[in-house]
């Protein structure tokens, strides 16, 4: 059973301390996928378009994300108080899929252009 859930999706941190959650769809694992925040998400006035900035713990897996091509998923979350460092997590608020832009934001952060976001319904169980 998922401890939190969004978009139709159960979620579950990996861990304690995790970047990641289990995402699932029923009892069926889809995806182990990033967790950001929501004051990553901003809109690019001029062209219409959502992005989301994706923090990474890991710098190979940064690295990968960044030169990536493919479209990933990521749940994005609340923070209770974000002027409160390390943030903690309030609730999920929605799943997406992006693409990297190939912009570094941070040395732990990249810049994605959001896709769509993403119902349960849109994949099957």
């Amino acid at each position: 059973m998922a401890a939190h859930s969004a978009d139709g999706f159960g979620l579950q941190f990996t861990s304690r301390t995790s970047w990641k959650a289990k995402l699932t769809n029923g009892t069926k694992l889809i995806a182990v996928i990033p967790v950001t925040w929501t004051k990553g998400y901003t809109k690019d006035f001029d062209s219409g378009g959502y992005f989301l900035e994706v923090w990474y713990r890991n710098s190979a897996e940064l690295e990968f994300a960044l030169a990536s091509t493919e479209p990933f998923l990521v749940a994005m979350a609340f923070a209770k108080d974000y002027s409160k460092l390390p943030h903690v997590f309030d609730c999920f608020t929605g799943v997406f899929e992006v693409i990297s832009t190939g912009v570094r934001t941070s040395d732990i952060s990249i810049r994605t252009r959001v896709i769509r976001r993403v119902k349960a319904a849109d994949i099957r169980a």
